[in-house]
């Protein structure tokens, strides 16, 4: 019962933090640019949000929370710019087509 509780905690956390995130946003805008720039020389990638964060954007640095890379590839979806798909276990990131 303590599992399912602290797995609604995490669910209820990350969809309220990814709220706090707009298109409007600075960092989502610095995703979003790196993630264009990437689909522009990679048209064929496709990832994972956590291969996205880590490997497709260079944060120069340390990297920005994954909830902002998230939020940006929602805003690039709502745009046609991207599309999601399941595969298997995991939700896959691509240009949209």
């Amino acid at each position: 019962m303590r599992n399912i509780f602290s797995i609604i905690a995490l669910v209820i956390f990350v969809s309220s933090t990814t709220q706090a995130f707009s298109c409007g946003d600075r960092f989502v805008d610095f995703a979003k640019d790196q993630i264009i720039i990437h689909i522009t020389k990679e048209p064929n990638a496709a990832d994972t949000v956590e291969g996205i964060h880590y490997y497709w954007i260079d944060w120069g640095g340390l990297p920005e929370s994954i909830v902002i890379t998230q939020a940006s590839l929602n805003c690039l979806k709502d745009h046609g710019v991207m599309e999601s798909f399941k595969l298997g276990n995991n939700i896959i990131w691509r240009k949209a087509r």
